[in-house]
Order: C-alpha cells, then sequence, then structure tokens
C-alpha cells in the first residue's frame, strides 16, 4: 500500500480503512501507521462492535498509537455498539492504562459514559479509573456496607 497523503483514490482509501482495522484489530501498530499513511479513514468503524481503531489501541494498552490516532483525528468520544468508548476500554482493560486515561482526559474524553452492559462491567470510566488509584467505588462501598451489615445481622441473631 503506498502513502498518498489526501491524494488517494476511492478504493486506496476503503482497502487502506480496511487493513487499518484489522491492523487495529491485531495490535499491529506498523501495519496501521501504514494504513493512516495510505488514506485510511481514522473514524470508521468495525461492522459488528462499532470499535473504532482508537477502541481497539485503546483496549490493547498502546499508548504511542492512541497519541498517532488522535493526531490524526480520532474523535475520543465515539461509541461503539454497547456504548463503549476508547476511554472506558482503556481504563477497563488496558496494561498501560493510567497514561491511555490521562491522554483520552486530556483530549475531552467523557469520564461519566456508562456502557451498555450488564453485570461488573456496567461501570463508568470514571469508576475504573478510580480503581486504578486504588479508590473505592461507590459500587464496591455500597457492597462492603451491605456484606458488614449481613455479618452484623448474623452476630445478633
Amino acid at each position: 500500500m503506498g502513502a498518498c497523503f489526501g491524494g488517494c483514490t476511492a478504493l486506496e482509501k476503503a482497502k487502506a480503512t480496511a487493513a487499518l482495522l484489522a491492523a487495529a484489530k491485531a495490535n499491529d501498530s506498523a501495519e496501521a501507521t501504514r494504513a493512516l499513511a495510505g488514506g485510511a479513514d481514522v473514524r470508521a468503524e468495525d461492522a459488528e462492535t462499532k470499535y473504532t481503531a482508537l477502541h481497539y489501541f485503546a483496549a490493547h494498552g498502546d499508548l504511542k498509537m492512541v497519541c498517532t490516532l488522535i493526531k490524526f483525528g480520532a474523535e475520543v468520544d465515539t461509541r461503539a455498539a454497547g456504548e463503549e468508548t476508547p476511554l472506558l476500554l482503556a481504563a477497563r482493560t488496558a496494561s498501560e492504562a493510567k497514561q491511555i486515561v490521562s491522554v483520552l482526559v486530556a483530549q475531552g474524553a467523557d469520564v461519566q459514559v456508562q456502557p451498555n452492559l450488564e453485570g461488573p462491567l456496567k461501570k463508568s470510566a470514571l469508576e475504573y479509573m478510580n480503581e486504578l488509584k486504588g479508590e473505592k467505588t461507590p459500587a464496591a462501598v455500597k457492597a462492603e456496607r451491605t456484606e458488614v451489615s449481613g455479618r452484623s445481622e448474623k452476630v445478633e441473631a
């Protein structure tokens, strides 16, 4: 795939975009960089998950690619099928989460967004960020209170 930096045909751009998403899924930053140089649409979404390259690289913990994608115009608050944002994925899964979270928040990512998921994955990015800092989330505090009050009732009975 040759570099076309803005002078791409529609076919070249489509191929580069497909290559970008494939590289993002595979956590292949070198191929993703080539795809960007080849005119890939940085805002393109995976047809099934609605993840963008930024979602994938944020989840993989690739700080350098997250910054590169932002420089190429990636939207930091784009939402996937489950209402997941790159910030939410980074805070929940990335090994380099603290740095990626800081970059995304500095770029204006919404920390209050909650995914449209059930169970323990239904936390906002802010709750995950607090966990990264070692702070207890409101849900964790409530669970502890419930557990403690359950034990105290058993002791009194």
